[in-house]
């Protein structure tokens, strides 16, 4: 994203059962940023947690940004978890200088962001409250006072805990409000694992390792309603192990540069083969894939050439001379096997009518072969939705046909860390491909499959990468979550978002 495309503020709103309340935070947030940044803010609001308990946040999300230009829903948190990965996500939809950040109940006074323009002018990168200032004030009913007394003492253990652990002077790392640059704020949710609450003291130790110049500032919170004690429970159990990890990872160096020693410290490595795969099947997975082609992160695309969204974008996918395009052969996706399972079990059928089957996959590739060259004037490589193209039964059948039409690159999906996934048969049918390959001559490559895991942080994907060198990387990328919009029945949804921000985000950014 270039300089030139940033607005001022992006204010981003985590919202977890906040359909009552985000029609007047909205209008309150947007009131302010048009008073103070007119025609250059945007809203990002983020519902988060289960889908099913969120419906009505959704549908609240969705009308106000439907009623104001500037709002917009992030929908990419709503299976994800918590307030930690709905701001995550909020931040790589949003394309602000500075990140503004407050609850959806909007309990701070909005003048907090008054002063730390102030002091982001003057250079300080990140800017929090503190409940705990000596000219901080509170306004609630008594009736709220008990439990907000209760959560008050809880959260003065909790931070003595947190300094005692880590490098951390602040008496609040809690504070629902917050503002950052854009900057700073890469580099935080590039490292953030915690996808809970407890994602502030990632923040404060990202701080800490980067030297950032940062400050605190006195809030005003309008307190009318507080967590319920069940809640409150819940949430301390949670703090053990969440800790845990945030510790670990600390003594790591998760949170800071990453060390000279350390090989994913250096450039990544040039000849990686980073293919999107899945071409066509959605116009989000279009636009990520060629978002980033153009950014020359990704440099192979496979195209499923049936579905309905297989010529969108490829005009401008064929501009970019970087990138080969090959078939994403098919033999699941909207044809008579509904599923990888029923695709196997047919082929190895000992009673189903011989020859039969085998003819039918030789015609279908070969239709799909031939209508690929019909869009591009050259095609690279083959693989397979599904890797169907590697299955007992298939790969006999199409090796010669790829060869006879003079394309010799084909996947080899045996990646060793497969044996403990659900994906471990792909392992298994990859020994019988490559003798079919060999025997052919047809060309592979080393292949990783990023597993969710890889995907957790900007480190951690650095060190998945660093020692790939010549492998083929295996994506899915989109840059929303469309699938179901445009009627494509496919359990691989919002992860695909994951990995399209993962990949432009982190892998974009590897010099953060």
């Amino acid at each position: 994203m270039s300089r030139s495309d940033l607005l001022e503020v992006s204010f981003l709103i985590p919202a977890h059962r906040a359909e009552s309340q985000l029609q007047n935070t909205v209008e309150k947030v947007h009131h302010y940023l048009q008073s103070n940044y007119p025609g250059s803010f945007e809203i990002i609001l983020v519902p988060n947690g289960n889908k099913q308990a969120q419906d009505l946040t959704l549908e609240a999300a969705e009308k106000l940004s439907q009623k104001f230009p500037e709002v917009k829903t992030c929908k990419t948190a709503l299976k994800l978890g918590g307030k930690g990965v709905a701001l995550k996500n909020g931040f790589f939809a949003s394309r602000g200088k500075r990140i503004f950040f407050s609850d959806a109940d909007l309990p701070y006074d909005l003048n907090f962001f008054d002063e730390a323009k102030i002091l982001m002018d003057q250079g300080y990168e990140f800017i929090t409250g503190n409940r705990r200032l000596p000219n901080s004030r509170f306004t609630l009913p008594v009736s709220v006072l008990p439990l907000a007394y209760k959560r008050h003492r809880l959260g003065l253990e909790f931070n003595s805990l947190a300094r005692m652990l880590f490098p951390i002077q602040s008496r609040d790392t809690q504070a629902g409000i917050k503002a950052m640059s854009r900057a700073f704020a890469e580099k935080a949710f590039q490292r953030m694992i915690c996808d809970g609450f407890l994602f502030d003291v990632e923040f404060f130790l990202v701080a800490k390792e980067f030297e950032t110049k940062r400050a605190e500032l006195p809030i005003h919170l309008y307190l009318n309603h507080e967590k319920t004690t069940v809640r409150i429970f819940h949430e301390t159990l949670s703090i053990g192990p969440m800790l845990g990890r945030i510790l670990k990872n600390y003594y790591q160096g998760h949170y800071g540069r990453l060390s000279s020693s350390d090989p994913s410290n250096n450039l990544l490595p040039r000849n990686l083969t980073v293919t999107g795969d899945d071409w066509g099947m959605s116009p989000a997975i279009n636009r990520g894939i060629l978002d980033l082609a153009r950014r020359k992160i990704l440099n192979r695309v496979s195209v499923i050439v049936d579905a309905p969204f297989a010529s969108f974008l490829m005009k401008e996918l064929l501009e970019i001379p970087q990138v080969q395009i090959g078939l994403h052969f098919n033999l699941t996706y909207r044809t008579r096997f509904s599923s990888p399972g029923k695709l196997i079990a047919h082929g190895l059928n000992p009673f189903r009518k011989k020859g039969e089957w085998e003819a039918w996959v030789r015609s279908e590739f070969s239709r799909q072969l031939e209508k690929l060259f019909g869009l591009i004037p050259t095609v690279s490589h083959i693989d397979g939705h599904h890797h169907v193209h590697i299955y007992p039964g298939i790969v006999e059948q199409i090796v010669p046909l790829a060869k006879a039409r003079g394309v010799l690159d084909m996947r080899l999906p045996a990646d060793p860390a497969l044996w403990k996934t659900p994906k471990v048969l792909l392992l298994i049918f990859s020994l019988w491909a490559k003798f079919q390959f060999d025997r052919n001559g047809i060309k592979y490559k080393p292949c990783f499959y990023p597993q969710s895991k890889d995907f957790e942080s900007g480190n951690r994907l650095y060190r998945a990468l660093a020692n790939k060198q010549g492998y083929e990387i295996i994506l899915h990328p989109a840059d929303e979550d469309d699938l179901k919009a445009n009627a494509c029945e496919d359990s691989y949804t919002y992860q695909r978002v994951t990995e399209f921000k993962a990949f432009g985000n982190i892998l974009g950014n590897s010099g953060a």
